[in-house]
C-alpha cells in the first residue's frame, strides 16, 4: 500500500504552507494555481529574494510534493547560486532580473520574500505576468501603494496570499478551534511569543 497522496494544487499550497509554518519557515506558499491542467502536474515555483527568509521558503518548496522550484533571482550573486543549491533541482534558472524570471514559461507561482520597498513592483509585474503570488509581509510601505496592489489583484485572476508567520501553523490553528468551540471559557488574556532553539 502506498503512503503517497497525490493533491490538488490548492491542496498542497494549503499543506505546504502548514508544513513551512511547523518547520519554523513559517506560513508559506498557499497561492493555488487555478487551471484546467491536472491536479497532478507539478507546480514550477519562481524565488524571487533569497536572502534568510526566501531560503527558507525554498527549502520548504524543496521537500514539497507536485511542487518544484524552477527558477531563483536575487541581486547577490552568492544568493542565487545558494538558491539553486537549495532547490535541490540543478537545471533550476538563476536571474539577476526578476523581470527575465517572471517571463519564464516554466513559472507557474512566484514567492515575494525581498525587501518591503521591492514588493509592489514586483507584485505588479506578477500579475501582469499573470503568476500567482506568495509575497512575504510587510505587503508594503504605504496606503498608496497597497491601493495599487490590491486593485490590480481585483482585476486579476491571479491568486495571492501574503505571507504572515505561523499563522497556518498546527497550534494556532488547534488553539482557535478550541476558542470557538468554547473548550477554554472565556478567553481574557493572550500572549504568545517566537521560541526558537539556538
Amino acid at each position: 500500500m502506498s503512503d503517497h497522496v497525490i493533491l490538488s494544487r490548492r491542496q498542497f499550497l494549503r499543506v505546504t504552507g502548514q508544513t513551512a509554518s511547523t518547520l519554523a519557515a513559517a506560513s508559506a506558499l498557499t497561492p493555488a494555481i487555478l487551471s484546467a491542467e491536472s491536479p497532478a502536474r507539478t507546480i514550477g515555483i519562481g524565488c524571487i529574494g533569497l536572502g534568510t527568509r526566501g531560503g527558507d521558503l525554498i527549502n520548504a518548496v524543496a521537500q514539497a510534493p507536485n511542487a518544484k522550484v524552477v527558477a531563483v533571482s536575487d541581486v547577490y550573486g552568492p544568493h542565487r547560486q545558494k538558491g539553486v543549491e537549495r532547490s535541490l533541482n540543478p537545471q533550476a534558472k538563476a536571474y539577476l532580473d526578476y523581470r527575465e524570471l517572471l517571463a519564464d514559461p516554466n513559472v507557474d507561482a512566484v514567492i515575494i520574500a525581498t525587501p518591503d520597498h521591492w514588493h509592489c513592483p514586483m507584485v505588479l509585474d506578477a500579475v501582469k505576468a499573470g503568476k500567482d503570488i506568495y509575497c512575504e509581509k510587510g505587503f508594503s510601505r504605504t496606503l498608496a501603494e497597497a491601493k495599487l496592489m490590491r486593485a490590480a489583484l481585483r482585476k486579476s485572476k491571479v491568486v495571492f496570499q501574503l505571507g504572515h508567520q505561523a499563522r497556518q501553523a498546527t497550534c494556532a490553528l488547534q488553539a482557535k478551534e478550541l476558542i470557538a468551540r468554547g473548550v477554554l471559557g472565556p478567553v481574557t488574556l493572550v500572549r504568545s511569543g517566537r521560541f526558537k532553539s539556538t
